[in-house]
């Protein structure tokens, strides 16, 4: 994307990849948090608000990239895998 006389080096290549295997793995441990802390105290349903409006606006703070929406995908599925109801609410 972006501009078409710009190509990525194999060394951003690889940062790119490390990041987002970093991403991945940190997502998949939140959400295994959340849902192990949902069955510690027996909850039977999680409810997560509205996320709209809560990353900064400013593109030159665009590295601070935190996929909350991935997130919220993985604490519903692993939610529903373990009987435990989420419920996106808005706010």
């Amino acid at each position: 994307t972006g501009n078409t006389r710009f190509k990525r080096s194999h060394r951003m290549k690889r940062l790119q990849e490390k990041k987002n295997a970093y991403l991945h793995d940190a997502m998949h441990k939140a959400s295994r948090k959340v849902i192990d802390l949902a069955k510690e105290n027996d909850c039977k349903t999680i409810v997560i608000g509205d996320l709209k409006g809560i990353k900064q606006e400013n593109t030159r703070k665009s590295f601070v990239q935190i996929p909350l929406h991935i997130l919220v995908k993985q604490i519903e599925y692993k939610g529903r895998l373990a009987g435990i109801h989420v419920c996106l609410e808005e706010e």
